[in-house]
């Protein structure tokens, strides 16, 4: 299950987004144990990307991603030691004619354009 919050005027974060994470017991409501048990990913964040320039020629558009305060438990809420990984995303720029921001100039931005003119 996941659970988050936005907080657009965090006054120690300034705009930020709050994540957790709880791991539930299997369809019958049992835990197999020993659980947790082994590694991988707990969580992936994802971004929908709300502004991009357009100009290949520009630079791409980057900002850091920080990951403050993460804490895992285990069931008896005991802390369990993680390797938290930050990074940097970055946006790059599209081509003046990728009307729908796809990726691709192809006959969907020509149709589109072609409808805007009747």
């Amino acid at each position: 299950m996941l659970l988050y919050r936005n907080f657009d005027n965090n006054p120690l974060y300034g705009s930020s987004v709050l994540i957790g994470v709880l791991i539930l017991p299997d369809g019958t409501g049992c835990w197999h144990t020993p659980f947790p048990n082994g590694n991988g990913t707990i969580a992936t964040v994802n971004f929908k990307v709300i502004y991009q320039e357009r100009c290949l020629e520009k630079p791409p558009l980057c900002c850091d991603l920080n990951l403050t305060e993460t804490l895992v438990f285990n069931d008896n809420c005991v802390m369990i030691s993680d390797n938290v990984q930050g990074s940097i995303y970055k946006i790059f720029p599209t081509n003046i004619a990728d009307i729908n921001y796809d990726g691709r100039v192809d006959m969907e931005d020509f149709l589109t354009v072609a409808l805007a003119f009747g």
